[in-house]
């Protein structure tokens, strides 16, 4: 802006000074004399709006910058003509200064634009000798406009603040009201950030001592790597005055930090770990077949690392609380038939399908499912990845088998592939009705036929009875 002060035209300034002072210099002690173009050089660098006026008010010269250009058509005019109504007074305050011999202060005053808006220009008055007075005004609108920058500024981040207050209200009333001890660990230095009433009680410190503690100081035999190491898995540790709890975590990441959820629970809630049950635990992890215990609908609790290698699961958080048709090949068929069997005769055998990975790729399996009693889940399945040589149906039975062996011979080879069809198509559909426990609808999703088409192959095979 001083660069354009610095082009405003000192012609202009020198006609208004000279109406005033007649082309004489002007000086004061001390200061170098100075030329009316002198002056009116030097005044339009320091100032964005020079305006002379005589004691009346009327405009006698103007020097504006290249931004003010509009404030030249005020020259001859009443100055109080170029101000808003609200101005005019704080004009008319500083005239009557100016007749009684005093300095007017400064004030800021607006002018209307002729395409709309105002020009607020903060305006010094310093007085002439021969009467009037010369204005040197400041544009204040670079200001107004910064000013209305950092208020909207200040009004978002107040804004964003309350937000994340909100937000972090919610938190603590919700972490305060859940029953579970949890503790929220940073998975880098170990330490607690945060924990609710529960966790506090449970371990018996006041909650204030405990953030910020090392885990490690707080309960033995366990850290924040072994926790994420065993994600979804519980860690044995241990209190003060010789109590154990079970802890199992979940790691996620807030802030660009990576944290974990510990879930507490006392050793009296956690199963007994005798031998038995440290050697589940070592076949759990370890074997190559999938285990999964999922709830009476076949919404999975708990995953072995087999399984999800077999569906390229990065972690049993990704499926704990879906439902296991989602990775069977034919999806809620096959978990009905799996659920009702284990449900009537206790557990399931052999039964054949395809597991589907989140990839997108299938592996033949075969599936043994049990019903659990007691607290907790409800089934329990082993999936065990089978070649496809060996996923064959099941073998032919020896009557069968011989009564096309009979054919060699005595009849063309085009019958005799006509009734091993007919043999093949018979033991398949007595093998889907054994396996759904003679559920017709069950079996028709099985084999992929319509209901009525079944009807009509158990009534050719003489199997429309079976089972009733």
């Amino acid at each position: 802006m001083r660069a354009d002060l610095r082009r405003a035209d000192p012609a202009a300034a020198s006609e208004g000074l000279d109406a005033v002072k007649g082309g004489e210099s002007w000086h004061q002690d001390g200061l170098p004399l100075l030329s009316p173009d002198r002056l009116g050089e030097v005044l339009a660098s320091v100032a964005d709006l020079i305006l002379v006026i005589d004691e009346e008010g009327r405009v006698m010269g103007v020097t504006a910058s290249s931004g003010l250009r509009e404030a030249e058509s005020w020259r001859g005019l009443d100055l109080r003509d170029a101000l808003t109504r609200e101005s005019v007074p704080k004009l008319e305050e500083a005239l009557a200064a100016l007749k009684a011999g005093k300095a007017p202060a400064p004030a800021e005053m607006n002018h209307p634009l002729r395409g709309g808006g105002q020009l607020c220009v903060r305006y010094g008055f310093h007085p002439l000798p021969e009467g009037g007075a010369l204005l040197a005004g400041r544009d204040l609108g670079p200001i107004a406009e910064l000013q209305s920058r950092l208020v909207e500024a200040q009004v978002a981040v107040e804004r964003e603040y309350e937000r994340l207050q909100s937000l972090d209200t919610r938190f603590r009333v919700l972490l305060s009201q859940v029953g579970d001890p949890i503790l929220i660990l940073a998975e880098g230095t170990g330490r607690i950030e945060d924990l609710n009433p529960a966790a506090a009680t449970l371990i018996g410190t006041p909650r204030e001592e405990l953030q910020g503690a090392a885990l490690s100081d707080v309960m033995g035999g366990v850290t924040a790597s072994a926790l994420s190491a065993s994600e979804g898995m519980g860690v044995r540790a241990s209190l003060s005055g010789e109590r154990s709890v079970e802890v199992r975590a979940t790691s996620f990441r807030a802030g660009g930090e990576r944290l974990l959820l510990a879930v507490l629970s006392p050793e009296e809630a956690a199963p007994p770990r005798d031998r038995l049950t440290g050697s589940l635990r070592a076949l759990w992890r370890a074997a190559p077949e999938g285990f999964v215990l999922t709830d009476a609908r076949g919404i999975v609790v708990e995953a072995s690392d087999g399984f999800l290698a077999l569906i390229d699961a990065s972690g049993a958080a990704e499926i704990r609380g879906r439902s296991l048709a989602g990775h069977l090949g034919r999806g809620q068929t096959d978990l009905k038939v799996l659920l009702d069997g284990a449900g009537r005769g206790g557990a399931v055998r052999g039964f054949a399908t395809r597991l589907l990975a989140q990839t997108g790729r299938e592996t033949p399996v075969e599936i043994s499912a049990t019903a659990l009693d007691g607290e907790g889940p409800a089934f329990g399945f082993v999936l065990r990845d089978v070649a496809r040589a060996e996923r064959g149906g099941p073998a032919m039975g020896e009557d069968d088998a011989a009564s096309v062996a009979g054919l060699v011979g005595n009849a063309p080879l085009r019958e005799i592939v006509a009734d091993t069809t007919d043999v093949v198509e018979k033991m398949c559909i007595e093998t889907a009705v054994d396996l759904t426990g003679n559920n017709r609808v069950a079996a028709a999703e099985m084999l992929g036929l319509s209901r009525q088409s079944l009807y009509v192959k158990l009534r050719k095979y003489g199997l429309l009875n079976k089972g009733s």
